[in-house]
């Protein structure tokens, strides 16, 4: 049963595990969604990644009858996962002489993937199989679907992933989950199956550049609209250009309806849907789930989701939690805050105590790999291990998989910023950039080389263009008069639909979420004016007590959310505790970019701006921000007075000449350097005008299209 002790049922598959209420699937969560399974007592509980448009991870759980239960359906997953997902499985763990408490159940048996090869080695004449010119799909459309929405991971040269990344496991899947075959029957490699995502994410951006496609939208509606797209051609057959585009209707529904509970007046994390029903039910985003028992999950969902955001800011505030915390040790400075109960389970609780801790040591393990030299985009943990393992940091570690896959995160984000950085300097790329057409320009660069996979390269190339079109946008936002915090999409889209920035979108749906992102950067904007003239609002105001003051104020009634203003509230009042903490810092004349905090606080520890700050931790991190934004103006100056940089400069060119000033020493690691000499050059580069070309270059408007002057 779920967290409403409501009876549902759990079904385990090749593709992952299944959710099922009064016989209908209501959930699904593919193996490659799913971080982490376990159990406690007679809970069973799956940690899935984020969304896109999901900032955190996620732990669902579900309430057996008995211990018994809760630990046979763990095990079955277990299984199921290595059998179906893994090349071997795992081998036992023998590494301790000390007994274990938990559970080390691991699938020993023959994987699919090792029962595939056993076949095809085995020494036996082949069947006779009359063919046909014709082929049909022999999928089925749930097998499909499962299949689909598997993430896709990108081994690069190096193979930097462990062996539980198996390549195997998709790529010999189509778009539609059906295995290809080539003319002798058998399956076709790798290639087919990038080729096969490659289809798929090419007609999802069709989708998306549709501008008439909606949550309520059904395909034989708008198939006449798309079929003369060759990405429409490419799918190949009307059965997963149907599936693919209800994935992505259903997706436009959940994320409507999550926007229309935030736009929903005293929601909180004790809300109930029963009583949230009668403000929603009439609004065209709730009619678009079309299904009482899946709007209600969505609805818990976002409840729960809010309850972990208030328990992790709760956990942020509490200074005596570090990376080496126990959850016991911490429980009873907790407990007694709303925030604490709000969560109702223990165990998830704990779990998302242990998430919090674990968030902690990946961020210093990060920052021990930021303070490594000579760790680059091509670096390998193996290579790297023998420079770091007697680190606390690495040690604090729990196990060498993790160290590798951070390590493996961490790379990957070096290679991303490069290959971005490659995209700024290249010229012409704007909002309307197709990846084929750039991709002839920047292939010999080794920041692209770096990347290593080629669907790798074309997201990030996307995700890159879609910045440029959202910045255009929201740009064209600022333009228009007459936009105020209170407009509406709808009266405000036929003043600005002939901008080119506007078509560039390309989806309605992203241009109505950009323009509410707007009018609620001006809604805060107004509200924190609104605090800034309220007399006596200062460093230890609380909301309860202002809230008279100003809650008559139109900018007030503005924000839908009472949470909502209780955040930005507490935003403010942390702002001009910090502020006047700065303050303190610069009157400070022993403070410059070589000190330390514990050399320092003797200094200003009489200070009332000192005592007001509420705990000696974030003491310590308002200090290491402003020595860190001391260090960074030093080093700016620096790149100021080398001769030399101009918009087209690469750090490695430079570094020679830099590396000798004590400004360049003071930074404490080599790829803040690398980031902050981008950054100023980029800086460069956009004075210059368009990609640094100036008049040289075609005149392209902010939208990506030519101007009038220049076709004349």
């Amino acid at each position: 049963m779920d967290q409403d002790e409501k009876d549902i049922q759990l079904g385990i598959c090749a593709s992952g595990i299944l959710i099922y209420k009064d016989r209908l699937r209501i959930n699904r969560f593919v193996w490659p969604k799913i971080l982490k399974l376990s159990y406690k007592r007679n809970c069973f509980y799956i940690k899935i990644r984020p969304g896109e448009f999901e900032p955190l991870e996620k732990t669902i759980g579900f309430k057996c009858e008995n211990h018994k239960l809760a630990k046979r359906l763990w095990k079955t997953c277990v299984e199921h996962h290595a059998f179906f997902r893994l090349k071997d499985a795992d081998p036992p763990d023998t590494s301790t002489m000390f007994p274990r408490f938990n559970s080390r159940f691991r699938y020993s048996g023959r994987t699919a993937h090792q029962a595939r090869k056993a076949a095809e080695q085995a020494n036996r004449e082949e069947p006779h199989i009359k063919r046909t010119a014709e082929r049909r799909s022999v999928s089925h459309p749930d097998k499909s679907k499962s299949m689909d929405d598997m993430e896709h991971k990108h081994p690069d040269e190096n193979d930097r992933n462990d062996k539980k990344y198996d390549p195997n496991a998709t790529a010999h899947m189509g778009p539609g989950g059906d295995a290809r075959l080539d003319k002798d029957g058998k399956q076709k490699g790798p290639d087919a199956a990038d080729k096969a995502d490659r289809v798929k994410r090419d007609y999802m951006r069709l989708l998306r550049d549709t501008p008439e496609i909606n949550s309520r939208s059904r395909y034989n509606d708008i198939k006449p609209k798309i079929k003369k797209d060759p990405r429409y051609d490419a799918v190949g057959n009307d059965r997963d250009r149907e599936q693919w585009f209800n994935e992505y209707v259903d997706d436009m529904a959940k994320k409507d309806f999550m926007q229309l509970l935030k736009e929903t007046p005293d929601i909180h994390t004790r809300s109930r849907f029963d009583d949230v029903k009668p403000q929603i039910k009439h609004d065209p985003r709730y009619d678009a789930v079309g299904s009482d028992p899946l709007r209600e999950d969505w609805f818990d969902e976002y409840i729960k989701d809010m309850r972990k955001k208030e328990y992790l800011a709760l956990l942020s505030e509490t200074p005596e939690i570090h990376s080496q915390s126990r959850y016991s040790d911490i429980q009873p400075l907790i407990r007694d805050d709303p925030r604490y109960e709000a969560v109702g389970s223990e165990p998830l609780r704990q779990d998302w105590f242990d998430e919090y801790v674990e968030s902690l040591k990946k961020d210093e393990y990060r920052q021990l790999l930021r303070e490594t030299p000579d760790i680059h985009s091509r670096s390998r943990f193996d290579d790297v291990k023998p420079r770091i393992h007697k680190d606390p940091r690495y040690v604090a570690v729990e196990s060498d998989p993790l160290r590798k896959k951070w390590f493996n995160e961490y790379v990957d984000d070096l290679a991303k910023r490069d290959f971005v950085q490659l995209l700024k300097e290249t010229p012409d790329i704007h909002s309307r950039s197709r990846y084929d057409d750039v991709k002839p320009k920047i292939r010999n660069d080794p920041r692209y080389v770096a990347v290593g996979s080629d669907p790798l390269r074309e997201d990030w190339f996307y995700e890159y263009v879609d910045g440029l079109r959202k910045k255009d946008y929201m740009q064209l936002l600022k333009d228009t008069p007459d936009i105020r915090s209170e407009s509406k999409y709808d009266d405000v889209k036929p003043k600005i639909k002939l901008d080119p920035r506007y078509e560039a979108v390309g989806s309605e749906p992203r241009r109505a979420q950009w323009f509410n992102d707007h009018t609620q950067d001006m809604k805060k904007k107004e509200y924190l004016q609104l605090l800034g003239e309220t007399p006596d609002v200062h460093g230890h105001s609380r909301y309860d007590e202002v809230k008279p003051k100003i809650m008559g104020d139109p900018r007030y009634k503005a924000i839908v959310s009472d949470p909502l203003r209780e955040q930005w509230f507490n935003e403010y009042v942390n702002n001009l505790l910090r502020d006047d903490f700065r303050q303190l810092l610069q009157e400070t004349p022993e403070v410059d970019s070589r000190s330390r905090y514990d050399d320092v606080q003797p200094l200003l520890m009489n200070d009332p701006r000192y005592a007001a700050v509420p705990s000696e931790a974030q003491r310590r991190k308002w200090f290491n921000e402003y020595v860190d934004d001391l260090v960074k103006a030093d080093y700016m100056q620096l790149l100021k007075e080398t001769p030399g940089i101009h918009s087209r400069s690469h750090y490695h060119e430079l570094k020679p000449k830099l590396s000798q000033d004590p400004r360049y020493n003071a930074v404490s690691n080599d790829p803040q350097r690398e980031e902050w000499f981008n950054e100023y050059v980029n800086e460069l580069r956009e004075a210059e005008g368009p990609h640094g070309y100036g008049a040289e270059t075609a005149v392209i408007s902010p939208g990506g299209k030519k101007t009038k002057k220049e076709k004349e």
